[in-house]
């Protein structure tokens, strides 16, 4: 839910006051990656798009998609040892017809 908030700054600052101050204290969050590697999350405004349909302008899901990003928020917030990986949802629909094929095959 972190690039959901509309200050994910604020969100993590609370997360670290509420985490305790030993050094076994973790918190983990997720944030939707890199919009390429991601046609799960992307499949819906790309065929609004290709039927001329014009979302409203927002500020894109896929802000804080960089590691650089997400690690400035975090070392800004208060967060020390920071560990980001990538992780990649596999789809197998890149169009419309792709998309509602799989839903066909596991309803």
């Amino acid at each position: 839910s972190l690039h959901i908030v509309e200050n994910p700054i604020n969100m993590l600052k609370e997360v670290k006051r509420v985490l305790r101050k030993d050094s076994e204290s973790k918190a983990v969050f997720t944030v939707w990656g890199r919009p390429e590697n991601n046609p799960l999350f992307t499949i819906i405004p790309t065929v609004l798009k290709e039927c001329n349909i014009n979302l409203p302008k927002v500020r894109s899901p896929f802000h804080l998609c960089s590691k650089e990003v997400m690690k400035k928020i975090c070392i800004e917030a208060g967060f020390e040892n920071i560990l980001m990986e990538y992780t990649t949802i596999i789809l197998n629909a890149f169009n419309i017809d792709d998309f509602m094929f799989m839903l066909d095959e596991h309803p």
